[in-house]
Formats: C-alpha cells, sequence, structure tokens
C-alpha cells in the first residue's frame, strides 16, 4: 500500500509490512480468520483487502494532529498500534538527580556567605566615612563615566529587546538595568560640580532614571511571575 496520499507525514509514521501481503482471494467474510499472536488488533487484519499489514507507532501517532490521525484512520482504516515505552518520571522535589535535602544546604550556606559579605562591608564603610577626602582629582574620569554609559546602553538596548522577545531572561537584565539607572542617578547628584549641575543631576534622576528604574524593576516582576506560574503548571 503506498504512502504518498498522507499528507504531513513522516516515513516512520506508518511501517508497511508488504511482505506478509497476499492476493485478495475473495470477500473478507470468506476469508479465516489466522490465529493470534498476541499483537492488538491482529485478529482484525485479515479483513483489511489485499492483506497489507500496517503498524503505526504509538511514538509517531503522537506527534501527528487530530486531523492527520483522523485522515490515517480513513485511508488505512483498523491499525495495530505498538505501546510507546514507559516514560520515567523523577520524583517531586529532586531535580536533576539532586535531593531537595541537598539543594536545601546549599542554599542555606550560599545564604551565610552573602549575609557575612554584607556584615563585613560595614566597619568598611565606617572607615571610609572617616578617611576619605570631600575632593580628589580623579584619573581616568572620562573613561570611567564614557564606559559606564556605554553598559547603561547596552543593559537598556537587551532589555528591549528580551521584552519584545518575552524571553525569561528579562528577569537578570531587567534587573541589571534599573541597579545601572539607580546608581547613574546617585553618582550623577553627588558628582556634580555646581549648584546648577546638581539642579539638573536632581531633575534627570527624578524625571527620567528613577521612573525608569522602578518600570524595569516591576518588568523583571513580572516576568518572574510568569515564569512561577509556569512552573506552578508542571509540578
Amino acid at each position: 500500500m503506498s504512502t504518498t496520499g498522507l499528507r504531513g507525514y513522516s516515513p516512520s509514521l506508518v511501517q508497511a509490512n508488504t511482505a506478509s501481503a497476499a492476493p485478495n482471494p475473495g470477500p473478507p467474510e470468506s476469508r479465516p480468520a489466522p490465529a493470534a499472536s498476541g499483537r492488538p488488533n491482529e485478529a482484525e487484519d485479515w479483513r483489511r483487502p489485499g492483506g497489507c499489514r500496517l503498524t503505526v507507532e504509538a511514538n509517531d501517532l503522537g506527534q501527528a494532529g487530530s486531523a492527520q490521525v483522523s485522515e490515517l484512520s480513513e485511508l488505512v482504516g483498523t491499525a495495530s498500534v505498538r505501546p510507546a515505552s514507559p516514560v520515567s518520571v523523577k520524583p517531586r522535589g529532586s531535580a536533576g538527580g539532586v535531593s531537595s535535602r541537598t539543594i536545601h544546604r546549599a542554599s542555606n550556606r550560599i545564604a551565610v556567605a552573602y549575609l557575612s559579605f554584607a556584615g563585613l562591608l560595614l566597619p568598611w564603610l565606617v572607615m571610609l566615612a572617616f578617611t576619605l577626602p570631600d575632593r580628589q582629582l580623579s584619573q581616568n574620569y572620562r573613561l570611567a563615566w564614557v564606559g559606564f554609559d556605554l553598559m547603561l546602553m547596552i543593559t537598556l538596548s537587551r532589555t528591549g529587546w528580551l521584552a519584545w522577545r518575552r524571553s525569561p531572561y528579562l528577569v537578570i537584565v531587567a534587573s541589571m538595568t534599573a541597579t545601572l539607572l539607580v546608581i547613574d542617578a546617585w553618582f550623577d547628584v553627588t558628582t556634580a560640580g555646581s549648584d546648577r549641575e546638581r539642579y539638573l543631576a536632581i531633575a534627570a534622576a527624578l524625571c527620567v532614571e528613577l521612573p525608569l528604574a522602578c518600570f524595569s524593576m516591576r518588568l523583571a516582576r513580572r516576568a518572574q511571575r510568569m515564569i512561577a506560574e509556569a512552573a506552578e503548571l508542571f509540578r
């Protein structure tokens, strides 16, 4: 039996065992039924004209749409379906073979490490508050600000691109963008050389940088919520 009339099927979807095909000896009702050999629906194969035996893999049926399955049923009649191999399901609470207890211990260690680093910054901040001068001539001042604004431009562009693509990586990049915007506003205000420059920096921070940082954090939060909701569907 030719499979050229099956539109959209892969060659492995229908396997025709033409070696067992025999000339039609008469109407299906006049032919004796062969002995069953354990294959599902094999007793119905003899009723098909021409005696052509068709085997359809269950995995291939899962790849076909409902319209294709309906068309396949009309073309080949009764087909024997081989059951798919059993799928192993990992128990809930394990990820990649790692137990939830191991993940819990690693999370606790990471939390303790970051909290320790944050605590060590406290005496460093006190020392800087009493030892740093109010004014200092800095080298590479132009390079520092050009490089910082270049990083800010890259993160802004990347945030817009990931938002347009609805990518889950928007959580990370939008958070980075919000952080850089807050840093930009802070140093623009605190390093202003005159009162006029300081007022302009405050206006830019209140009207552009801080609102855009809040919007970026809102994007990151919304993307994180969508990821959490999608993860709940697979539990």
